[in-house]
């Protein structure tokens, strides 16, 4: 079987804290590194290049989709591995995932990866294309939350989802997390919903940066409410995000018939999507519905447990969350047996975990 070959791609500026783990990560499984800097005055060229990687420079414009479709021309490589200095690939999963488009590599033409953000409160999961074929047809778009998917959706090309992530560090500093969004991202995405009010993708990342970053949900609610009777031409994924969105910024505005309606429909749209059982189950938990409440904790902990979806969920979980909740709720409804099988679960599993770090 012969594995393809790959081209290691990274846009930086002043990533000098970053971008060696992150090169050296998938240095052994990669056949060529490429660093697009965009201005950088710190080490962080100096750094790329003594790991082999061919610079490039680019005078940056407010555009992440340019910047990125230049790091593409500089690739030779079958395919291209695009992170970014934040995220963090182990070889031996990249060779994994080498090994599974070698296999499956004639019929799709790109990889989406679960990106784990690790937050202080527990972490948020996405889905995003990471690796995918050089292809002139295959290139990103936006100005700003860039992606490949549309360009590949214009020729019908398919996605590979796979379980193998990529962790994302960048949301443990929030400071630093907020001043991008506000000072960067914020001011793009206004400058993009002015000329086209009717990209729903543009339109929904500016209602989550009022509603985590800015805090505001009116303005929030304003945004989404824009675009949702265009909510028959959006996917699947969207429409899903749209109705979590609308249920949460009417959960935060009290307005309780709302809110269960949409999250109702989110239920419709994805019924393994955790947060909105997570969300429910805290609504009801506040009311007191202990039996409603664990129900739901129960059904997050069956969907995933883990990780949250929406990076607006502002009480994100961690898998000690819910079994601290899933105990309480099934000593409040008498179900002590239950409750005390939830409490050894989570036993069981932090034994499990202290027994990999020594073992590691």
């Amino acid at each position: 079987m012969k594995l393809p070959t790959i081209s290691f791609c990274l846009i930086s500026k002043n990533e000098e804290k970053n971008i060696k783990e992150c090169i050296e990560k998938v240095k052994p499984a990669v056949d060529e590194i490429i660093v697009l800097d965009t201005g950088s005055t710190d080490n962080t060229v100096k750094i790329a290049e003594e790991l082999g990687a061919k610079i490039g420079h680019f005078d940056w414009d407010d555009d992440f989709s340019e910047a990125r479709n230049t790091a593409i021309e500089m690739a030779t490589k079958d395919w291209i591995l695009f992170l970014d200095c934040d995220e963090r690939l182990e070889a031996e999963d990249l060779a994994l995932l080498k090994k599974t488009i070698a296999n499956y590599g004639e019929e799709y033409v790109a990889v989406q990866q679960p990106i784990n953000s690790v937050t202080d409160g527990g972490g948020i999961t996405s889905y995003r294309v990471t690796l995918f074929k050089r292809d002139p047809r295959i290139r990103y778009r936006g100005r700003v939350h860039e992606t490949v998917s549309d360009s590949i959706n214009e020729f019908k090309g398919k996605f590979l989802k796979v379980d193998v992530p990529v962790i994302h560090l960048g949301y443990r500093d929030k400071n630093s997390l907020i001043d991008k969004a506000i000072n960067r991202n914020y001011k793009i995405l206004k400058e993009e919903h002015e000329k086209d009010p009717n990209n729903v993708g543009v339109t929904i990342y500016l209602a989550k940066t009022e509603l985590s970053v800015l805090n505001n949900p009116q303005n929030a609610k304003k945004y989404l409410e824009e675009v949702l009777p265009r909510e028959n031409d959006m996917s699947v994924p969207q429409k899903t995000e749209m109705h979590f969105l609308l249920g949460y910024v009417n959960y935060l505005l009290k307005d309780e018939e709302k809110m269960l309606g949409h999250w109702g429909k989110v239920l419709e749209l994805d019924p393994k999507f955790p947060d909105v059982y997570w969300v429910c189950g805290r609504y009801f938990y506040d009311e007191k519905q202990f039996g409603t409440a664990l129900a739901f904790f129960e059904q997050t902990i069956r969907t995933n447990g883990h990780f949250a979806q929406s990076q607006v969920v502002n009480f994100s979980y961690r898998r000690k969350d819910l079994y601290t909740f899933l105990e309480e709720c099934a000593a409040k409804t008498g179900e002590f047996v239950k409750s005390i099988a939830w409490k050894y679960k989570e036993k069981q599993e932090e034994k499990k975990k202290n027994e990999q770090k020594i073992s590691s």
